[in-house]
């Protein structure tokens, strides 16, 4: 299966929605009349949507609920795991 339409078409929306973001962020600081305020704010709502996100797959529930049964050690994600799962450090 080839992925590289969805995988373009996902950085062409990724890359709109950074201009989107800039925007909003200004105008809320520009609402709030404190930039700090609208970055913390624009922080705290990026990290509870991701976390939502990571959290509603069920890869990510199964992996919680096996580390609540003790099992942690074996999904504890090391240098080596990382880097031979694809991700470059």
């Amino acid at each position: 299966m080839d992925r590289t339409a969805p995988a373009l078409a996902a950085a062409v929306v990724s890359g709109a929605l950074v201009a989107v973001q800039a925007r909003v962020n200004a105008g809320l600081a520009e609402r709030l009349d404190d930039p700090l305020l609208a970055a913390v704010l624009s922080f705290a709502t990026g990290l509870v949507v991701v976390v939502a996100v990571v959290l509603a797959r069920p890869t990510a529930r199964n992996r919680a609920a096996s580390q609540d049964s003790g099992d942690a050690a074996s999904h504890t994600p090391t240098i080596a795991s990382v880097t031979a799962s694809g991700l470059k450090l």
